[in-house]
């Protein structure tokens, strides 16, 4: 089996002996990027897509490059395309999380994953009608990689089963396989109310979930999560000098990517600062034209309009108190 390209939904890319970043592909229904870890006796999949279609590809991947069964999953976050794919995992493999992560699966956030599954066919109906007369080429694209994975999510919504994570770090857990070792790191609330985070130290690579996103922009508008504690716990990463960073959305990072992402989640904090000063209402800041450094990221038609509306939200209630 051609291991590298096994799949229709991600690549993989050997990133170190053992360890590996699954892509997402942009007519593929994976949506955002997994990662592989062999720790000699140990399996670890970290993250596992938006779809069980992709999830499951992904487990046989993983069982053919380590020769054996996946015996821990590791989930960065509770958002959809993070977790929906745990269904497919044999009951014995543990799930690993915040406890944020599955207290916000058991209270509301099931019901917001399957609230997206049921409206995924009209949003096809959506974007379809956009794609006729989008003149930017930038949204195109996002447009016709929104199209793959919500197809993908139609054709999986009847088998829809949200498993939630069963073990859950408050700090750092360590599990030394034969041939390496890998910390399980909680940051926190920075990109939601609990990220978590794996961590190679022999290899140096990190993979941050949504901690990072290289090229692409991120969602920032989470109620529980906090602007500036993420920022700060960017700069923890990098002071931890990791060699490879690997993201939730878009291509293998290094240190200076943690930068840019500090940088623009502080650029969109001032940027919407300045609206709220000048009465600008939703509409307008949701149309904000995107800031020149970031012109060419991806996620233009969801996560930068959608990340400005929730911000101007929450400051400008806080500009009336």
């Amino acid at each position: 089996m051609d291991t590298l390209n096994a799949s229709k939904h991600f690549r993989l890319e050997n990133l170190a002996d053992g360890v590996y970043v699954a892509y997402a592909k942009e007519d593929g229904a994976a949506w955002a990027n997994a990662g592989i870890v062999d720790l000699g006796d140990c399996t670890i999949v970290y993250d596992t897509f938006a779809t069980p279609q992709a999830a499951n590809d992904l487990k046989v991947v993983a069982e053919s490059v380590t020769g054996r069964a996946v015996d821990m999953v590791v989930n960065s976050h509770w958002h959809l395309d993070h977790v929906v794919g745990n269904q497919v995992f044999d009951v014995e493999t543990e799930i690993y999380a915040t406890p944020y992560t599955r207290e916000k699966l058991l209270k509301d956030g099931i019901a917001d994953i399957q609230q997206s599954f049921a409206e995924a066919a009209t949003e096809i109906q959506v974007l379809t009608g956009r794609q006729a007369y989008e003149p930017d080429e930038i949204a195109r694209a996002d447009i016709q990689f929104s199209l793959a994975y919500l197809r993908g999510m139609t054709q999986a919504a009847p088998s829809l089963n949200i498993r939630v994570p069963n073990r859950t770090v408050e700090g750092k857990l360590t599990i030394h396989g034969s041939e390496r070792s890998a910390e399980l790191i909680n940051f926190g609330a920075n990109h939601t109310g609990g990220d978590l985070g794996l961590y190679l130290p022999n290899e140096a690579i990190i993979f941050a979930g949504d901690l990072l996103t290289v090229q692409h922009h991120p969602w920032l508008g989470e109620v529980d999560g906090n602007l500036e504690h993420w920022r700060e716990t960017l700069k923890t990463i990098a002071g931890m000098k990791p060699k490879l960073v690997v993201p939730g959305h878009g291509s293998v990072g290094k240190n200076y990517h943690l930068k840019d992402m500090h940088d623009y989640i502080q650029t969109m904090q001032e940027l919407v600062q300045e609206l709220v000063e000048q009465a600008a209402m939703p509409d307008e800041v949701a149309t904000n034209p995107i800031p020149k450094p970031y012109k060419a990221w991806r996620f233009v038609i969801n996560n930068y309009p959608d990340s400005l509306r929730a911000l101007h939200e929450r400051m400008a209630a806080e500009y009336d108190e």
